[in-house]
């Protein structure tokens, strides 16, 4: 208990922040006598400093291969897939200022 203790004590004066995240939910899947257990254990923290350094990071909970716990991936570089809304003229506009004018 004490070294958790102190983990969540240099979280906070680290001003540490968990970062959101994109993938599986859990990141940790057990099968008791009672049932499933699934617990977000995984963490990816950063600082505000930090998120401002890298304002597009996200972090990628990947699916699982071999072991209970699922990679994590940081990436740093996410680019917008989204471009510029592609203009689209329509017809009656033109029928409209036609009337007004």
């Amino acid at each position: 208990m004490r070294d958790i203790q102190a983990f969540r004590e240099m979280i906070e004066n680290l001003s540490c922040i968990d970062l959101n995240f994109k993938g599986l939910r859990f990141a940790r899947f057990n099968t008791r006598e009672d049932g499933l257990i699934e617990e977000r254990i995984d963490r990816a923290l950063g600082t505000l400093s930090w998120m401002g350094r890298y304002p597009s990071a996200q972090v990628f909970n990947l699916l699982m291969v071999g072991s209970d716990h699922p990679p994590m991936l940081v990436d740093t570089e996410v680019k917008d897939k989204k471009g510029p809304k592609q203009f689209k003229f329509e017809v009656m506009w033109a029928s409209w200022m036609e009337d007004s004018g």
